[in-house]
């Protein structure tokens, strides 16, 4: 992708995050007490509203802090999922939610989760915990103690 269509991306991603999905849910199925109780797709409306935003996170992580511009902004899979385009399936899913047709999102949600599997990143940590930043100081120290290592063994 290039820059220009990453930050579209981004821009549907941050207007996406924007959108109380489980607010809308709920003005779906006013009747509805139990939001457990609430399916559509391969969810429940809460597991639903927590892979629909870990999808958003998990995306936007990708694009500032990881693969980002390596990564393809339309992807076609010979399976199930089709065509991937990040552009038109961000903009479907913002469509799709104001029409409160939460099965078609659902469906996009897995397609772009799919996406983030078979490009690595899906169960890609957001933030590196303390203590898990590399010491470039300690790896050139390690590299010279191997050197040395291996001039004493020949």
């Amino acid at each position: 992708m290039n820059i220009n269509q990453r930050q579209n991306i981004l821009n549907w991603i941050e207007t996406l995050q924007k959108i109380d999905v489980l607010d809308a849910i709920s003005k779906q199925f006013p009747k509805e007490a139990d939001a457990n109780k609430i399916e559509f797709g391969n969810y429940r409306a809460p597991e639903f509203v927590i892979q629909y935003q870990r999808m958003l996170d998990q995306l936007k992580e990708e694009l500032l802090n990881g693969l980002g511009l390596f990564l393809p902004a339309s992807y076609n899979y010979p399976n199930d999922f089709g065509n991937v385009n990040l552009e038109n399936d961000l903009s479907n899913i913002q469509n799709w939610i104001n029409q409160k047709n939460f099965a078609q999102v659902a469906l996009m949600v897995d397609k772009l989760i799919y996406y983030q599997i078979s490009h690595g990143f899906w169960n890609k940590p957001i933030s590196k915990p303390e203590g898990t930043k590399t010491d470039s100081k300690k790896i050139l120290g390690e590299q010279e103690n191997i050197g040395g290592a291996r001039s004493n063994i020949c």
